[in-house]
């Protein structure tokens, strides 16, 4: 792949032809200012390819991403931008998955203006055969529509080069079945005719095939290549780097005969050419003894070696010396261990050592660069590690019982935390086992990971089981957290801070939250109550979405709905916090509430407002309310409106009439009084803003008098004299 991202990037820096202007697939919108502003920005985009082009023939990668960057922010349908920027990525060593995620788009954008989109294909093929995804690498290159993921490669021209026919093949071996094996050595077989420098055909081959196999097509194509090798007497190809052919050669000597064998082993060794299965090799076949092999092999083991080339080293040992130095060594190790776990050729579980113990664990399932998870030990036994799909950080206590999970946001801070009860949440994504193929031979107790593959995503309805608390921050003030404390998976208690100051606490029942006091100033005190129930059946219909909403993140920190839980009541202590609620309201089903209000903290309400339910059978029926006070003579004057309408008062048992004020939206009970009181009635009750407090006003003459009150959006008033 390296070799064909560097031909990638010359193609594309060395590439002259001039940009043209006009958009590809844009005919205009019919509004000049819009389609004016519209070529300038594409021109402008235009410019920063060229110069993008530019720096990129001189392997200024830093500048490309700029200048490609600048161009995407003015126009982000130009394919060649995202393919630039890919190219780019990758010379800078990013990670599969972001280089594919630009390559995706350049071809998903399908607006080409300097570079043909086989290229794109070609880059986004060959990641496609690293991780994982080996049957769409034809639908990108072939167009094959049995394969194909996107309508980008429907009916799309197969592409005829090396390169595409070298991730054919890389694909096919990797597919695993014998048809497939069978049709990539035929993709060898004539690649070796079309391109016969190309030592990345014969790498692939001596890599996938296995000289114990018995296959005729196999052994004719290895000979063929052998016999290159040999007729090279050991001279780099033109154009592949020293490391390229070390490796061919190296690969390519279990699959001569044992003559043959002999003089590539010597030529590779007489060159100085070093490889750690030169070891293996030299010493099965005579050329170093089984001290001098290990010897030679701990020089690439002392910072990497792969777990195959290690592994088949070891069983070769017999030497009863060599098995204590390879002990001692074992013990001591600390190197990393590569190790490929699908079969692919591809490493993807790495394991860093110290002093014989895995030290960390890395793992790639897809091998695209992003790590599913990694571990870290305390001298071989796991106690925290890393899960980065779900950006989520855990620790053991007793492996492999969890004790702390923590998810975080995408700016790296910590958004849920879960204290859990030792022993309750047994997980794990490896086990870390005595392994034989190491230990074994050099008797020794060699540890190393196996992925668990069954193991299942953490989530949280297994957390919540499992936790002692859970601590989540909330958007309901700012810098607000909740702890919330469990108990077999319930929640029993929560409270909520801002800062380091409690604000409120909660207590659930059953895990259903009951109750909640609230410190709303700051001063310590709680003095709001809300309590809270559950809607099992759906139909209490109390709050509307947003009210819902509100009440979720009031309780739990995040706005959401669906959950069935509603405020039910809330008690309001606004005077000197003596327990007794100043202000009552109580939610029923469809719309209902009753609202109450003690202003002589005697415990029993004075002013009431009651909203009836809305009627379930007839929707268009009238919303009905009641407004209820004491006048100045004790009695219990009782409102009763339609649709915000007073349609009947009684003052005690006796029926009085409601008439509205000429002038004001006020309303007068029993007798009438002049606009001039009702006007000043307005003024006191706004100037007041207070709900049920009834008040006396009088014009300015001293001639009439009027209690009034204001509850809800009812003003009235009755004339005292």
């Amino acid at each position: 792949m390296k070799r064909f991202l560097h031909v990638a990037a010359t193609v594309l820096a060395l590439s002259l032809v001039s940009l043209p202007v006009s958009g590809a697939d844009y005919y205009g919108s019919g509004d000049s200012l819009e389609d004016s502003a519209y070529m300038a920005n594409r021109r402008t985009a235009l410019r920063c390819l060229t110069l993008a082009k530019d720096y990129a023939a001189a392997a200024n990668w830093n500048s490309v991403v700029s200048q490609v960057s600048m161009g995407i922010s003015y126009d982000s349908h130009i394919s060649d931008l995202w393919y630039m920027l890919a190219v780019a990525a990758n010379n800078q060593g990013k990670t599969k998955a972001v280089v594919a995620s630009y390559v995706e788009r350049a071809i998903n954008e399908a607006q080409w203006v300097d570079y043909n989109r086989d290229a794109a294909r070609i880059l986004y093929a060959d990641i496609l055969s690293d991780t994982l995804r080996y049957a769409d690498v034809f639908a990108v290159l072939d167009g094959d529509a049995r394969y194909s993921m996107n309508e980008c490669y429907v009916n799309a021209p197969r592409i005829y080069s090396s390169d595409a026919d070298y991730i054919r093949a890389k694909a096919l071996y990797r597919l695993g079945d014998p048809a497939s094996v069978e049709q990539a050595r035929k993709k060898i077989d004539d690649a070796r005719k079309m391109y016969p420098a190309d030592i990345r055909f014969p790498i692939l081959f001596f890599t996938y095939e296995n000289p114990a196999v018995v296959n005729a097509d196999m052994t004719r194509i290895a000979r063929i290549f052998i016999a290159q090798i040999l007729e090279h007497s050991g001279a780099y190809y033109d154009g592949h780097s020293a490391a390229s052919t070390t490796e061919m050669e190296i690969l390519a000597v279990p699959f001569a005969d044992a003559q043959t064998r002999t003089y590539l082993l010597r030529s590779f060794s007489a060159r100085g050419l070093r490889h750690p299965r030169y070891a293996i090799l030299a010493q099965q076949y005579g050329l170093l003894t089984q001290k001098q092999a290990l010897e030679y092999i701990e020089d690439f083991a002392d910072s990497q070696i792969s777990y195959d080339v290690l592994t088949s080293f070891l069983a070769e040992i017999t030497d009863a010396d060599v098995k204590k130095s390879a002990a001692s060594y074992l013990k001591a190790y600390n190197g990393l261990i590569a190790r490929d776990t699908d079969g692919d050729k591809i490493r993807n579980l790495y394991v860093q050592y110290e002093r014989g113990r895995p030290q960390s664990v890395y793992y790639d399932r897809n091998q695209d660069g992003v790590y599913e998870w990694s571990i870290d030990c305390d001298f071989g036994t796991p106690v925290k590690g890393s899960v980065y799909s779900q950006r989520m950080d855990f620790t053991w206590g007793a492996f492999p019982s969890l004790r702390t999970v923590r998810f975080k946001k995408e700016d790296g801070s910590v958004d849920q935390s879960y204290s859990l009860v030792p022993g309750k949440a047994q997980w794990t994504p490896l086990r870390m086992v005595l392994n034989q193929e190491i230990g074994r031979p050099a008797g020794v107790s060699f540890y190393f990971p196996e992925i668990n593959e069954g193991q299942e995503e953490l989530g949280s309805a297994f957390l919540l089981d499992a936790a002692s608390s859970i601590t989540v921050t909330s958007s309901e003030r700012k810098d607000s957290t909740i702890e919330f404390i469990v108990l077999d998976g319930q929640i029993q208690i929560a409270r909520y801070m801002q800062g380091n100051r409690q604000y409120a606490q909660a207590e659930f029942v059953n895990g259903v939250p009951s109750l909640r006091v609230v410190d709303s100033n700051g001063d310590g005190v709680y003095e709001t109550t809300e309590f809270y129930g559950e809607d099992t059946t759906g139909q209490m219909e109390t709050h509307s979405l947003e009210e819902e909403q509100t009440i979720m993140t009031n309780l739990f920190g995040k706005p959401s709905n669906g959950a069935g839980y509603y405020l039910r009541m809330i008690q309001i202590d606004t005077g000197k916090p003596d327990t007794i609620s100043d202000f009552t309201e109580e939610y029923l089903p469809r719309g209902g509430k009753i609202t109450s209000y003690d202003t002589n903290g005697d415990g029993s309400w004075d002013v009431r407002a009651v909203r009836q339910s809305r009627n379930a059978e007839d929707p268009s029926a009238p919303v009905v309310e009641e407004a209820l006070f004491f006048d100045a003579n004790n009695d219990l004057v009782r409102i009763t409106s339609e649709n915000g309408i007073p349609v009947q008062v009684t003052v005690g048992l006796k029926s009085e009439a409601v008439i509205e004020d000429d002038s004001f939206r006020f309303y007068w009970i029993g007798e009438k009084g002049s606009p001039a009181l009702a006007k000043k009635a307005l003024q006191t009750l706004n100037a007041q803003n207070t709900q049920g407090k009834s008040m006396i006003v009088s014009t300015s003459d001293g001639s009439e008098e009027a209690l009034v009150i204001r509850i809800g959006e009812l003003n009235c008033g009755k004339l005292i004299h």
